[in-house]
């Protein structure tokens, strides 16, 4: 068969025999004939694009090999955070793709090779999982999709644990690390602290709250006192124990993006401990026995059991074994070598055993119901006990006053905040082994000597739990007061409802009211609607196609200002809002729509809820 070279021989020598007039018709037919065996044969030398094919012999890709992905993918791309689909380079030997199942076996020269396994960053034997997808509630929590490892697999994770991540932020060396970050000899990272409200064991989500980073005092919620989102957003503000989100931007670091909002992603997170805040007997037994955990540290260089971990930060009497290089814990010699390791633990069996303990473990004490005059049973042995006047009136005030006890009496207990109760303080006032000592001996001994337990106290109110943050207090447990912190995530809800969402022309004519807004404020379910402030209620109005930023004269610059008129109209002192032609936008009857926003702000925490007219 002849090549295409040849025939365009021939047909440039055709060319020239024409020039000379020569007699062609034979050698013209030839070349055509020529030509067409060789297209005939093109379809047995060239894959189709279009029909399934088979290639005779190697295939060379010189700019790489894409599989296309679903319509959702749009097709396959590579890239080490954001790939999809499957990619293959052959010139470097790279396949990138998004899942590999494999039912017989894998050999991987990388651990064939190596008889030495490295391990870095933190190590956490307890429950752990993928988070595969990110969205919103409509209250701001987060939804976390999980990674499903198998068809039948599900989330080990339960109510009230508390959930943290270490993300590597794959900044560039040279990149300017954002607030808190991290800065490592191996990069920097993030870490995200969160406690789950609810569990979807049939679609693999967990709804979470995020927590904030300070309490109202200003002392940090967090280890670091910076806590941040899943994009490496730090948290501001106060509040506890938790933070709704709004709608975030993607966050850019010198050209690099740390992430966006409603991603995919690859973060695994574990159980650091479990709140124990139900009321339900059964899940809170439950969330006791979820608020244990080892973890091996290659940041801390220690290895360490933790048991009754109910917050983020570990405290001291959270350490039930610690080996390595111990953290700096109170009770410790303060001659010791802390670069040297060493192990710690609350008890050991052994020849010649060392028991250290901490003095006064703070012991959070569930109370009950909130009541204005609390009491407890008097355990002690009876006696009189009359103070000495060695104790300040504060100290005096910390652990109570004089009379007669006899076991059994109920005696007034005021709520604490980490200090001695009246009833362990009476107990040991009363014992004979003591009563050689002044007030200010016994208070030292119970404090420093006795290590015995301190309490905070924590109390349910309006079917939520609430922990006192000072100490004997009569206030009534409520949101943003100094003395009481709700613990329940996503306790406080707010609802926006209306007597008619839809409205025609002829609802407003005459200035008739054509609709009420009003909402409903619970906590923990309960009703406190009745409780809130007219001050404490902020209303807002935005038409549909309203726009700062429009030039002077267009309508929708004036639809903005119209807004703004009547915000500062109705904004304040109205539990209740009448709306009548006057509060709807001049564009309504066109446009079909407009929202109205209430916020209500109590003791410097901020609820919101918007909702649509038509």
């Amino acid at each position: 068969m002849p090549s295409i070279n040849s025939i365009r021989t021939q047909f440039e020598g055709i060319r020239d025999e024409r020039r000379t007039a020569a007699n062609t018709a034979v050698r013209i037919g030839n070349a055509f004939l020529a030509l067409l065996g060789i297209v005939e044969d093109w379809s047995t030398k060239f894959l189709s694009k279009v029909e399934a094919d088979q290639a005779q012999g190697l295939i060379t890709f010189l700019s790489g090999l894409l599989f296309a992905g679903d319509v959702k993918s749009q097709g396959a791309r590579r890239g080490f955070t954001d790939g999809k689909g499957i990619w293959m380079d052959p010139l470097i030997g790279l396949i990138q793709t998004e899942g590999l199942e494999v039912t017989g076996f894998m050999r991987i020269m990388e651990l064939v090779i190596n008889r030495l396994q490295l391990m870095e960053s933190d190590y956490s034997f307890t429950e752990g999982g993928e988070i595969e997808h990110v969205d919103y509630t409509d209250d701001g929590r987060l939804v976390l999709t999980m990674h499903k490892r198998h068809d039948n697999d599900y989330t080990p994770f339960y109510l009230g644990d508390i959930l943290y991540a270490k993300v590597n932020d794959l900044l560039p060396r040279d990149a300017t690390i954002p607030t808190g970050h991290i800065v490592t000899k191996n990069g920097s990272y993030f870490t995200v602290w969160m406690v789950v409200d609810a569990v979807d064991y049939t679609d693999n989500t967990l709804t979470v709250s995020l927590y904030h980073s300070l309490e109202n005092s200003g002392d940090p919620i967090v280890p670091g006192g910076l806590n941040f989102t899943p994009y490496g957003t730090p948290i501001t503000g106060t509040d506890h124990p938790s933070v709704a989100l709004t709608t975030e931007m993607a966050i850019v670091v010198d050209g690099h993006t740390l992430g966006e909002t409603g991603y995919d992603c690859s973060i695994n997170v574990t159980r650091h401990g479990n709140v124990a805040g139900s009321a339900d007997e059964t899940i809170r037994n439950m969330q006791l026995e979820r608020q244990q955990a080892w973890v091996l540290s290659t940041t801390d260089k220690r290895l360490s059991f933790f048991w009754r971990v109910d917050q983020p930060i570990i405290r001291d009497d959270n350490y039930a074994l610690c080996l390595g290089i111990l953290p700096d814990l109170a009770n410790l010699p303060s001659t010791r070598d802390r670069s040297m390791p060493s192990l710690y633990i609350n008890t050991i069996f052994y020849e010649n055993m060392h028991h250290i303990h901490y003095p006064s473990r703070i012991v959070k004490e569930d109370r009950g119901e909130w009541t204005a005059n609390p009491q407890v049973e008097y355990t002690g042995p009876s006696g009189t006990y009359t103070p000495d006047e060695t104790l300040s009136a504060a100290e005096q005030q910390q652990v109570g006053q004089g009379g007669t006890f006899t076991q059994g009496d109920m005696i007034s207990e005021p709520y604490h905040f980490k200090t001695v109760t009246r009833n362990l303080w009476l107990t040991s006032r009363l014992s004979p082994a003591w009563v050689h000592l002044t007030d200010k001996q016994l208070l030292d001994k119970i404090l420093v000597e006795w290590h015995l337990d301190i309490e905070v106290s924590r109390v349910w109110r309006f079917s939520a739990l609430w922990e006192c943050r000072t100490d004997a207090t009569a206030e009534e447990p409520w949101l943003g007061s100094a003395a009481w912190l709700c613990l329940n995530s996503g306790a406080v809800v707010l609802k926006i409802g209306m007597t008619k969402r839809f409205i025609r022309q002829s609802d407003i004519a005459g200035g008739r009211v054509a609709t009420t807004l009003s909402f409903v404020l619970s906590i923990g379910g309960s009703d406190v609607s009745s409780r809130i402030a007219a001050s404490a209620a902020v209303w807002t109005r935005q038409s549909s196609g309203a726009d700062s930023e429009a030039e002077e004269g267009t309508e929708a610059r004036a639809l903005y200002e119209a807004d703004e008129v009547w915000n500062q109209a109705h904004r304040y002192g109205n539990l209740t809002l009448p709306i009548t032609s006057d509060d709807l936008p001049s564009n309504f009857l066109t446009a079909r729509e407009v929202q109205f926003t209430l916020t209500v702000t109590i003791g410097g925490q901020t609820a919101s809820r918007s909702i649509m007219i038509h």
